[in-house]
């Protein structure tokens, strides 16, 4: 994997998920996804979608939606184990790994609805910081 902070690990079945009525709620979670999180960094080469420059450097990245106007194949959110910095943590997310197995052509229609952005790149995307650059 590609500078990625999770390791992460495949459930045992996906009885555990829960089930979703809206598949939109599951796409806004596949960033919460290990799997999905170091696919994006590896098909954007660890560079910010705003500025270009390299994610790496920067320390904090996200993973920014540009619509949320897209459904998730699967319609569960699973507790997914993964270690990050040192604890083990349990999130909910996609089978992003499962979908990228069996529907390679929806993971990567999935992919490039979302971007990766330098935390501070991120933060002016949505206004909570004043863009340094336009001045």
């Amino acid at each position: 994997m590609l500078g990625t902070r999770h390791k992460w690990r495949v459930p045992r079945t996906l009885t555990f998920g829960i089930k979703m009525k809206d598949t939109r709620l599951c796409f806004k979670q596949a960033n919460r996804n290990p799997y999905f999180r170091s696919r994006l960094l590896f098909t954007y080469s660890g560079l910010c979608a705003k500025c270009g420059k390299s994610v790496f450097n920067s320390g904090t990245w996200n993973a920014h939606h540009t619509t949320y106007d897209h459904d998730c194949f699967y319609n569960r959110l699973l507790n997914i184990s993964c270690v990050e910095y040192g604890a083990i943590r349990q999130r909910r997310a996609p089978p992003c790994h499962l979908c990228a197995k069996e529907h390679p052509d929806k993971f990567e229609q999935c992919q490039h609805l979302v971007v990766i952005m330098c935390a501070d790149c991120h933060q002016v995307n949505h206004g909570y910081k004043e863009d340094i650059q336009s001045e």
